[in-house]
């Protein structure tokens, strides 16, 4: 208590000197209102000084336009979005690209949703709905010629397959 009582003591101190040094000093006796107002008197050597003032004419200054940079000239060959990190961490989003996407609330409703499904996924028997299975790459036009007569060999047919 002591301690904030002398702290406010000596700021109280410090604005009483500093207003005080502000303040402007008493004008001796013997001074003109003029003075005393701030503006100084015009002295008769003002006066013949600006009678003779030449006045120049205005010079317009202009400089050439800076040369426009593309900052979109070169294309930086380091990708600074893709890190090792980035398919696991994503970054919350900003709160321009809330206001952007319609407000908190569908962020609100997407978040309860992901923690929902990950709940669900926990429960003892959950199963995808979907397979994750890979699916056999297209065949080439040799295996598919090679594939169609095996086929038709084994239906008993010997008809010539068509030529795409």
């Amino acid at each position: 208590m002591t301690m904030r009582f002398a702290f406010a003591a000596l700021l109280l101190a410090a604005a009483a000197c500093a207003h005080a040094q502000d303040a402007n000093p008493p004008a001796p006796a013997s001074a003109s209102a003029a003075q005393v107002s701030g503006v100084p008197a015009a002295t008769p050597l003002d006066q013949a000084t600006k009678d003779n003032t030449a006045t120049l004419d205005t010079i317009t200054v202009t400089a050439q336009r800076p040369e426009e940079i593309d900052l979109y000239k070169f294309k930086n060959p380091i990708d600074p979005k893709t890190t090792p990190f980035s398919k696991d961490y994503h970054e919350p989003p900003s709160m321009q690209e809330i206001g952007e996407n319609g407000g908190i609330i569908p962020y609100a409703v997407g978040y309860l949703l992901n923690k929902a499904s990950d709940a669900a996924r926990k429960i003892p028997g959950y199963k995808v709905n979907q397979p994750r299975h890979p699916h056999p790459p297209p065949l080439t036009d040799e295996q598919l010629l090679r594939a169609t007569t095996l086929q038709q060999q084994q239906d008993g047919t010997q008809q010539p397959p068509a030529n795409p």
